[in-house]
C-alpha cells in the first residue's frame, strides 16, 4: 500500500530518518530494475547497490548531483545564477528538489514532524517521537500529498472507492490545461526567437552589403 516507508540516511548529517516511496517512484523503480537486469544478466541481490552507471558500477551522490541541473536544462526550465565563484550555479537542483518536496507537503496540510523528516531534518525536541511510536499515522499524513507527487501515474485509477475521484478528475483536467498552456507559450517564445535570429541576420546581411558599397 502507497506511500511505502523506507528507512534513508542523509549523507550531509548521517542522520537516519524515514522517507516515503509512492506509486510513481514504485512503477519508476519497478521499470528500472528491468532495465539493469538486461545491463548485468542477473536479478538484483541482497546488499547490492540499485542503481548502476554505464560500467556496472555503483553510481555515486555527485553524480546525482550533476544529474538534476542537466534535466532541467533539458526540460526548458533551468536557469543559470549569477555567481562570483568559478563553478556555475545553477537555480534547479537537487536541493531545490528537498525544497519542493517540503513546500508541496506543507500546502497539502501535511503535519510539519512528517514534512521535516521527510526531506532529513532532525525534529527539535527529543521527546517527541511520533514517527517511531506511530508510523502509520505518519504515513497517513505523507499521503495527503500523494496526488501532488504523482505527477505521473493515473491517480484516479489510484484511489479507493471511498475518495472523492471527481475532485482529483477535476484537478488532473486542470493540470492538463494548465500543462497545454505552458507548452503553446514555450511554442509562441520559440517562434518569437526565430523571429529575431531571422532579423539579425537580415539586419548582418544590410550591414554588409553597406560595407561592400562604401569600399
Amino acid at each position: 500500500l502507497c506511500p511505502v516507508p523506507i528507512r534513508l540516511t542523509r549523507i550531509k548529517t548521517n542522520y537516519t530518518h524515514t522517507g516515503y516511496l509512492d506509486i510513481d517512484a514504485i512503477q519508476a523503480l519497478q521499470k528500472y530494475l528491468n532495465v539493469r537486469y538486461e545491463k548485468t544478466g542477473s536479478a538484483m541481490k541482497n546488499n547490492e547497490p540499485i542503481f548502476l552507471g554505464r560500467t556496472k558500477q555503483p553510481i555515486k551522490d555527485f553524480w546525482i548531483a550533476k544529474l538534476i541541473p542537466r534535466l532541467a536544462r533539458n526540460a526548458g526550465i533551468q536557469k543559470d545564477l549569477n555567481s562570483s565563484e568559478l563553478v556555475q550555479r545553477h537555480e534547479k537542483t537537487s536541493h531545490e528538489l528537498r525544497d519542493l518536496l517540503k513546500s508541496t507537503l506543507i500546502v497539502e496540510g501535511v503535519a510539519p514532524y512528517v514534512c521535516e523528516l521527510a526531506i532529513g531534518h532532525k525534529i527539535g525536541d527529543s521527546y517527541e517521537k511520533q514517527d517511531k511510536l506511530y508510523p502509520d499515522k505518519s504515513r497517513q499524513e505523507y499521503m495527503k500529498a500523494s496526488s501532488k507527487i504523482n505527477i505521473f501515474s493515473n491517480i484516479v485509477c489510484n484511489m479507493k472507492g471511498s475518495a472523492d475521484v471527481v475532485q482529483y478528475k477535476n484537478q488532473i483536467d486542470d493540470n492538463r490545461q494548465v500543462l497545454s498552456s505552458l507548452i503553446k507559450d514555450k511554442q509562441y517564445d520559440a517562434d518569437k526567437n526565430m523571429e529575431l535570429i531571422q532579423m539579425i541576420s537580415d539586419l548582418r546581411s544590410e550591414v554588409n552589403e553597406l560595407k561592400k558599397s562604401k569600399k
